[in-house]
């Protein structure tokens, strides 16, 4: 375990497999898709990747500073990321105290102005990518109000059928949570709103900031290839938005040295070996070979393929390697690697700074100060 180091920067795709027989890139997808519409450049309208990087205390979004002073806040995207950020925004303060948010994101929440959440969805309840699980944490939320229209549950022939298929059953039951959410008396409180059909054309702002999302409701259809997709329909609507976060999925991020594909956003690969000219021994493995897509089933099978392919390539023998070993070149570049040890020496830390207060860890989310509690860590055991 080699941390706090970075490849293309510190070391490069080149050198590793000078020290490695094979290279395997496992790197996921770590970056939002882009939202290319109108206005998506306004203010405080962010991709998932960021904003979940901001609360869970990632170094690099720390400085991210959503505006959470206006009164309604829109998702677009209704999967689980979806869900988790609806969840975190309409959290009660008490119940954010109790898990590990960052510091910075636990305060810009207590001053919250957001009392209502809208998620949209382009297409129906039937293709909803979120899980029953995620939906019942939220139906069990204490003076949570979850609201959908009925309507929005009755479905097309096309859904109907596609619901009778087996591999459809965890659609079934999100069918069945959505119709005993519908069936709710309203009361007051912070609501969730959950709005199908409903496809994002525009953004409006004022003074750089978003201020609404402009919409169309839109009808499931099937395509000269016989694929369901959402077509918009006459109907139009303009939902208010002080803020407005996109999770319309993943994709990964070019590597050095490596072919990346920028429309699929991942590295160019064929069953998970790395495309390139010569005998390179790289491989691929997980949403960074295929795609943002599929769930740890899907992926213990993507990387079996992966490592197939490697132990295919190498045969019975390997060949000698021209490096004398990947420690001594990273302590030639005088790095400040961070050992799993060093890792456990910091964690630790945090789990103790959350202790005091009755949290699971209070996050440290620079990174200097993250190795400066290494290094104190590290030398108070060097001294006993």
């Amino acid at each position: 375990f080699f941390g706090n180091i970075e490849i293309g920067h510190d070391i490069s795709s080149a050198e590793l497999r000078e020290h490695y027989h094979g290279v395997i890139y496992a790197t996921g997808g770590s970056q939002s898709r882009p939202l290319d519409l109108p206005g998506a450049d306004s203010g405080n309208i962010f991709g998932s990747s960021n904003f979940v990087g901001w609360y869970n205390g990632h170094p690099d979004q720390m400085d991210l500073a959503p505006a959470l002073d206006g009164r309604t806040a829109v998702i677009i995207g209704i999967g689980n990321v979806a869900l988790d950020i609806a969840r975190l925004l309409v959290l009660p303060q008490d119940q954010l105290k109790r898990t590990d948010i960052a510091d910075h994101a636990l305060q810009a929440l207590a001053h919250s102005g957001i009392e209502e959440v809208r998620l949209l969805a382009r297409r129906g309840p039937v293709q909803a990518a979120f899980t029953p699980k995620e939906l019942e944490q939220l139906m069990a939320i204490p003076g949570l109000q979850l609201l959908v229209d009925p309507a929005d549950l009755e479905l097309d022939e096309i859904s109907a059928r596609q619901l009778e298929q087996p591999e459809f059953a965890e659609a079934r039951h999100n069918l069945s949570l959505l119709r005993e959410i519908a069936a709710r008396p309203q009361a007051e409180g912070k609501r969730i709103r959950f709005m199908f059909y409903t496809s994002p054309s525009r953004f409006a702002a004022v003074d750089g900031r978003v201020s609404a999302v402009q919409a169309q409701r839109t009808e499931l259809v099937r395509n000269a290839a016989g694929q369901l997709e959402a077509r918009a329909v006459a109907d139009s609507l303009e939902i208010p938005a002080a803020l407005v976060v996109h999770a319309i999925g993943y994709q990964g991020s070019a590597i050095d040295g490596l072919p990346f594909d920028q429309r699929r956003g991942v590295i160019g690969n064929a069953g998970g070996r790395v495309e390139a000219d010569d005998q390179q021994h790289d491989y691929v493995a997980g949403w960074i070979k295929r795609g943002a897509s599929g769930v740890i089933g899907s992926n213990r099978q993507c990387a079996s393929e992966s490592v197939q392919r490697m132990l295919e390539d190498f045969g019975s023998s390997l060949p000698s390697l021209a490096g004398d070993g990947i420690d001594a070149l990273l302590a030639e570049r005088q790095l400040e690697i961070v050992s799993l040890a060093d890792w456990r020496l910091l964690d630790q830390h945090e789990q103790a700074r959350g202790r005091i207060e009755g949290r699971t860890r209070r996050k440290l989310v620079k990174v200097d100060e993250m190795l400066a509690v290494i290094r104190e860590a590290r030398a108070r055991e060097e001294a006993q």
